[in-house]
């Protein structure tokens, strides 16, 4: 048996991401089919409820008191809105005081709200439709403590966009039990590796945006971002038990 010639200039590494993805994918197919339920049939999320408050109530941060919340309609679905304001406890900059929170948890087991999709590219509804720019995209990673175990990590975009005269340093993740990160392909991972054992991995869209100088420099408040993703993380984590 001869092969085509173009398969003998295709690295073989290159044939191992779709071989890895077939495989896991007949790996989490051939079980449920085996047990009479078919792949569309899926295994419960058990935190829904939470998840459902949370999209409704937000999160109590330390060192941040809520001052506003409501739901705004973005081009990726609803979110919840939050601005959260300095109590006084943490030293933060006079343009840091009051920070952006937006949040869209998990809302259901299929459809649109049953999975992390690209959620991250509309936020004109927060300018009131004028347009945005952004820039100086680059990672955040922290980690965050969990009782009787080892710490997650988090890695999230960590950008500069500005319109007009208000400029913000912006950091988004998705929020799972395992840490989090902002690829929506991270998440399809372990969640396939959790329904082998009959359970779900939910998540929680987040964004913040922190004011910094008119187009300053986004390190400049890269400890304070640090800080703000730890707090956000826990109190998810928290929430919903994750």
């Amino acid at each position: 048996m001869t092969f085509p010639k173009v398969l003998y200039q295709i690295s073989p590494v290159r044939w191992l991401v779709p071989i890895a993805l077939l495989a896991l994918l007949m790996f989490g197919a051939v079980p449920n089919y085996l047990q009479g339920r078919w792949w569309h049939e899926q295994p419960p999320v058990a935190q829904l409820k939470p998840l459902k408050t949370l999209a409704k109530t937000g999160v109590v941060l330390p060192g941040w008191q809520s001052i506003s919340q409501k739901s705004v309609e973005l081009a990726s679905g609803k979110w919840l809105l939050q601005e959260l304001e300095a109590d006084g406890t943490e030293p933060v900059g006079d343009r840091q005081r009051q920070i952006l929170l937006l949040l869209r948890p998990q809302t259901s087991t299929t459809g649109a709200g049953a999975q992390p999709q690209a959620e991250w590219g509309d936020f004109r509804a927060l300018g009131g439709g004028l347009s945005w720019k952004s820039d100086s995209y680059r990672r955040l990673q922290f980690e965050v403590a969990v009782a009787g175990g080892k710490p997650v990590t988090v890695e999230a975009r960590f950008f500069r966009a500005w319109m007009r005269s208000q400029t913000y340093a912006l950091v988004q993740w998705y929020a799972r039990s395992d840490g989090g990160h902002p690829d929506p392909i991270r998440w399809f991972w372990v969640d396939r590796q959790a329904r082998l054992s009959g359970r779900r991995m939910p998540w929680v869209a987040v964004c913040f945006l922190v004011p910094i100088e008119p187009l300053g420099d986004i390190e400049t408040v890269r400890s304070l971002a640090e800080s703000l993703g730890q707090k956000i993380q826990v109190a998810i984590m928290s929430e919903i038990e994750l």
